[in-house]
C-alpha cells in the first residue's frame, strides 16, 4: 500500500553473513596464483580443486574453508589456475630487436618485396579408410569405419605469402636438408620477378 505498484517487487535481501573476511579469501587467492609444488605437492605442475582445497586448509589462515567455497572464491574473481597456455622463452639476448623486425615485416610489407612465412609440419600419418563413409540419415550421424591403413608418415613444408595469401606447398615422405633445398627452388620460380624475404617459423 505504502510503495503503491513498486511495492510489488521484492527488496533486496542482504543474505546471509559472510562466513570469510576479504583478507582470508586473498590467502585462497595468493594460493591459487601460486605453484602447488611450493605447497608439498611437487608431482603437480599446475593446481586442481582438490589439491587447491588441500593446500588452502593446511596453508590459509582463519576458519577452513570448503571446495565449494573455494571454488566460489575463483569464480568471483575470474580465476582459472587450471588452465595453463605455453610461451616460449628466448635466451637469444637479441630477441626483441629481431622480433620488432619481422613484426615490421608483417605490419608494413616493403613494396617490392614478396614476405613469405614459411614453416613445416612433420610426422603427418597418411590413412587410408578401409571402407567409404555412410552418409547422414535422418536421426543419425555419418559413421566412418574405424579401421584404416597405414601408408608411413608425410612432411608438409609451405610458405604463405602475407600480402596475397598465396601459399606454395610442398609434401615429402622425407624431411632432409635436401627437401628444404627443393623447396627453395619451387618458391623461387613461383616469384621469378620479384625480391623474396623468408620468414623462417621455428
Amino acid at each position: 500500500m505504502e510503495n503503491r505498484i513498486g511495492g510489488l517487487y521484492d527488496i533486496h535481501r542482504s543474505g546471509a553473513p559472510s562466513k570469510f573476511s576479504v583478507q582470508e579469501r586473498c590467502e585462497v587467492i595468493a594460493i591459487a596464483c601460486d605453484q602447488p609444488k611450493k605447497y608439498g605437492f611437487s608431482t603437480y605442475t599446475h593446481w586442481a580443486l582438490d589439491i587447491l582445497t588441500k593446500a588452502a586448509v593446511h596453508h590459509a589462515q582463519g576458519p577452513k574453508m570448503s571446495r565449494s567455497s573455494i571454488h566460489r572464491t575463483l569464480q568471483r574473481n575470474d580465476l582459472h589456475p587450471h588452465r595453463y597456455e605455453m610461451w616460449l622463452h628466448s635466451k637469444d639476448p637479441k630477441f626483441r630487436e629481431k622480433v620488432n623486425d619481422i613484426v615490421s615485416l608483417y605490419l608494413d610489407p616493403p613494396k617490392d618485396a614478396a614476405v613469405i612465412c614459411v614453416d613445416e609440419k612433420t610426422g603427418m600419418q597418411a590413412l587410408e579408410h578401409k571402407m567409404d563413409p555412410q552418409p547422414v540419415l535422418p536421426g543419425k550421424p555419418g559413421r566412418y569405419e574405424h579401421e584404416y591403413i597405414r601408408h608411413g608418415t608425410t612432411s608438409l613444408i609451405a610458405g604463405y605469402e602475407i600480402t596475397s595469401g598465396h601459399v606454395v606447398a610442398q609434401v615429402n615422405s622425407t624431411r632432409k636438408a635436401e627437401d628444404l633445398l627443393a623447396f627453395m627452388d619451387k618458391l623461387a620460380a613461383a616469384y621469378p620477378d620479384q625480391k623474396v624475404i623468408i620468414v623462417r617459423i621455428i
